[in-house]
């Protein structure tokens, strides 16, 4: 609460620009843009987004040192680590598609899904975790099987990712956020321990030492930062409700003064829809004062209670 309170106008500011980031990112696939500086829509999306980077970072280093990394590397911790984050491609495409248990095809990427998914929601209850931590018979055989299966399901994870093009996006989108997160947890702890790295000739200026390792830093950053949200923006955002905090491609029929057409509603706004047009298979802008009315196609309704 300190840090809200402290930062109140931070926040909105900062929530605001990622969404604006993300939404364009979004529609520059389809050679589109949204240049307007008042859209709550961008809000929204910044806090969506930033919600899930949160809730994976929580994931992702929960229960390791972030202060001292190198404690979070004995086998105890780092088996159970690595075998989370691996599984963390697999809770994506599930949460994201409504995937069940025993419904894949029998392949690699059905074998990963369905383990992927079991370990996903398991350690996100924390009860392997939880179990773990006792001396148990229980606790002991299952420490022995995380300490077995963790490097075959990474390979797993691998060979799955080579028959899902969706699901290698989201192992992409895994690996760069947990390299960028771990990036700067190194960087903190080399800080703490007074370690210095020197980009350029010891005999160099301190200050353009200094310089030269901002741009440097900032060089990777934004690297890491564009691949990372070109693979939300363009593999996950698409999948959200726009009233989460995304932007979900809607079946729908557009009824114009003279014409009618089965589209794919990918941005509906104030003055304009941008959509995909299922006759002529190419993306439009139509504006909002065209449109008659809009028939929104869905597969089945939300269970309404009697």
């Amino acid at each position: 609460m300190d840090f809200l309170r402290n930062n109140f106008i931070r926040v909105p500011i900062l929530l605001y620009l990622v969404g604006f980031v993300v939404h364009n990112s979004y529609l520059a696939s389809y050679g589109s843009y949204e240049f307007e500086l008042v859209e709550a829509r961008y809000m929204l999306t910044g806090f969506g987004s930033v919600f899930i980077f949160t809730s994976m970072f929580l994931f992702v280093f929960y229960r390791t040192n972030i202060s001292d990394l190198s404690k979070s590397y004995e086998p105890k911790i780092l088996f159970p680590w690595l075998l989370r984050i691996s599984s963390i491609p697999a809770g994506i495409y599930s949460i994201l598609h409504s995937a069940d248990f025993l419904e894949f095809p029998f392949s690699a990427f059905g074998a990963y899904m369905d383990l992927g998914i079991y370990i996903f929601y398991s350690s996100f209850a924390l009860l392997a975790i939880e179990v773990m931590r006792g001396k148990r018979f229980q606790s002991k055989l299952l420490k022995i099987l995380i300490y077995i299966i963790t490097i075959p399901f990474i390979a797993l994870l691998f060979f799955a990712s080579g028959e899902s093009e969706l699901l290698g996006q989201y192992s992409k989108f895994t690996l760069y956020f947990f390299l960028g997160a771990y990036g700067i947890a190194i960087s903190q702890d080399d800080e703490k321990k007074g370690v210095q790295l020197n980009h350029l000739d010891l005999d160099s200026d301190p200050k353009h030492e200094k310089y030269f390792s901002l741009m440097f830093a900032f060089l990777c950053l934004g690297y890491g930062l564009f691949q990372f949200i070109s693979i939300y923006s363009n593999n996950i955002y698409p999948y959200i409700p726009t009233a989460l905090g995304g932007s979900k491609v809607v079946n729908a029929t557009l009824y114009l003064a003279d014409s009618k057409a089965k589209v794919k509603i990918i941005q509906e706004g104030h003055n304009w829809f941008l959509i995909y047009n299922e006759k002529t298979s190419t993306i439009e802008k139509v504006k909002s004062s065209e449109i008659l009315k809009v028939e929104y196609h869905m597969d089945k309704l939300p269970k309404l209670l009697k």
